[in-house]
C-alpha cells in the first residue's frame, strides 16, 4: 500500500475537532462523516490518506455545549441507516423513547442545536429538531405560538423598545444635567486673587 492508497482502517482513526471556545473533541472518521460538512472537511484534508497528519479542524459556528450534544446524537445513530423523509410523507411528530429524552432541553438550547445540526449538515439531526419544534406549535393559535416558543408579542416587542429608547433619553438628559452643573459650579467659583 502506498501512502496515496486510503487506509482500510480510515473509519477507525481519529480525527480532532475545536469548537469556538477551544474544547478539543475526538472523533472516528466513521462518526464525523455523519456530518457532511466534517466529510468534506476530510477530503479536503486528505485524511483519507494514511501518511497524512491530521490537524484539528476547527469549528469557528460551533461551541463544545453544542459538540457535546452532537456527539451523543452521532454516537447513538452511528449504524443506523437514516432515509429523508418524502415530499409526500406526512411528518410524524412522536419520538422514540431515546429521542424524546434528547430533545427534552430548554427551547435555547434546541435553537443552538439546530443552528450546529444546519451548520454540520447533519440532516437526521436537523430534521428531526425541526419536527421537535414543529410539534411544539402544531395545531395551536399565533399566541399559543408564541408562549410555547418563549417569544414575546409583537406588542411587547414595541412597549420593550419604547422602553429601551425611554431609558437612553434619561441618560443622555442626566448626563447634559450634570455637564451643565459642572459648568454653573466652574462659574460661581471665586476667582482666584492676583499677586502683586
Amino acid at each position: 500500500m502506498t501512502s496515496d492508497e486510503p487506509s482500510s482502517s480510515t473509519s477507525q482513526e481519529l480525527i480532532t475537532v475545536v469548537t469556538s471556545d477551544g474544547k478539543d473533541f475526538e472523533l472516528t472518521v466513521e462518526l464525523a462523516q455523519q456530518s457532511e460538512t466534517l466529510a468534506k472537511l476530510i477530503a479536503n484534508f486528505d485524511y483519507h490518506l494514511k501518511d497524512v497528519k491530521k490537524e484539528p479542524i476547527p469549528l469557528g459556528n460551533i461551541t463544545s455545549a453544542q459538540m457535546e450534544k452532537v456527539c451523543v446524537w452521532l454516537k447513538h445513530h452511528q449504524n443506523k441507516k437514516w432515509t429523508p423523509p418524502g415530499k409526500s410523507d406526512v411528518p410524524s411528530y412522536s419520538f422514540d423513547k431515546w429521542t424524546n429524552a434528547y430533545l427534552t432541553i430548554p427551547n435555547s438550547e434546541l435553537f443552538e442545536l439546530m443552528s450546529a445540526a444546519n451548520y454540520l449538515n447533519i440532516q437526521h439531526l436537523y430534521e428531526t429538531l425541526c419536527r421537535r419544534v414543529a410539534s411544539k406549535i402544531a395545531g395551536k393559535t399565533s399566541s399559543e405560538m408564541r408562549q410555547a416558543l418563549n417569544l414575546k408579542s409583537d406588542e411587547e416587542i414595541k412597549a420593550a423598545e419604547i422602553a429601551e429608547e425611554e431609558e437612553e433619553e434619561k441618560e443622555e438628559d442626566d448626563e447634559s444635567s450634570s455637564e451643565d452643573q459642572e459648568m454653573s459650579d466652574i462659574s460661581l467659583s471665586p476667582e482666584p486673587p492676583i499677586d502683586d
